[in-house]
C-alpha cells in the first residue's frame, strides 16, 4: 500500500511539473534538449571569518557567489575581499580569494592572495591554495600560504584553518535556454 502511495505521489508531481513547464513555455525541459536550460543565481553580502594557525586572525569582508544550476551538472563559485587583523602580533592585512565547487555536494577548491604588514617596517605578499567544504552560510577551509618574507619574521600563519560565516542575501536570478533569456 505504501508503495502505491509513492507511485501516485510521483505521478502527480510529474504531471504538475509537465503542466507547469508547458504553461511557462518551457516544453524542452521535459521533451527536448534539457541540457540547454540554465538557472544562474548571483548573491553577495558581507562575511566574518576566523582563521587559526599559529596565530589567530579575524577577517571582515564582502563575498559574491555565482551558482549555475543545470539538470546534469551544477557549479558554484565565489569571489571575496576582506580585511583582517591579528590581535596577538598586531599584523594588519587583506585577502582576495576565489573558490569553486564543481558539484552540488562536494569540496571547494580555490586560492587566496594575501598581504600582511606590521604597519612599521615588515610586509609580505603571499599565495595560498585552499580546499574546503561549504554548507549553508558556513565555509570551512584549510590552506598553506607561500610568503615572500619568512613567516617567523612576519609573525603570520603558514598553515591555516578558517571558518567563514557569509550570510549572502542580495540575489539576482536568470533562466536561459541556450542564448535566449526566459526571465531575469
Amino acid at each position: 500500500m505504501e508503495r502505491i502511495n509513492r507511485i501516485v505521489y510521483c505521478a502527480v508531481f510529474a504531471f504538475l511539473f509537465v503542466h507547469q513547464s508547458n504553461a511557462q513555455g518551457l516544453k524542452d525541459v521535459v521533451g527536448g534538449n534539457a541540457k540547454d536550460l540554465n538557472l544562474r543565481t548571483v548573491t553577495f553580502g558581507p562575511y566574518l571569518e576566523a582563521e587559526k594557525g599559529r596565530y589567530f586572525l579575524l577577517e571582515i569582508g564582502l563575498e559574491a557567489q555565482i551558482k549555475k544550476l543545470k539538470l546534469n551538472a551544477s557549479t558554484a563559485q565565489g569571489i571575496s575581499f576582506g580585511l583582517n587583523y591579528d590581535f596577538k602580533s598586531a599584523n594588519f592585512g587583506y585577502d582576495v580569494g576565489y573558490w569553486i565547487r564543481p558539484k552540488i555536494i562536494g569540496f571547494t577548491f580555490g586560492g587566496n592572495l594575501g598581504f600582511r604588514s606590521d604597519l612599521s617596517s615588515t610586509s609580505s605578499f603571499g599565495i595560498a591554495p585552499t580546499i574546503g567544504y561549504k554548507f549553508w552560510f558556513l565555509h570551512a577551509q584549510a590552506g598553506f600560504y607561500f610568503w615572500t618574507v619568512k613567516p617567523s619574521i612576519m609573525n603570520t600563519n603558514t598553515i591555516f584553518f578558517s571558518l567563514k560565516f557569509a550570510p549572502v542575501y542580495a540575489k539576482k536570478r536568470s533562466l536561459k535556454k541556450g542564448s535566449q533569456s526566459i526571465f531575469n
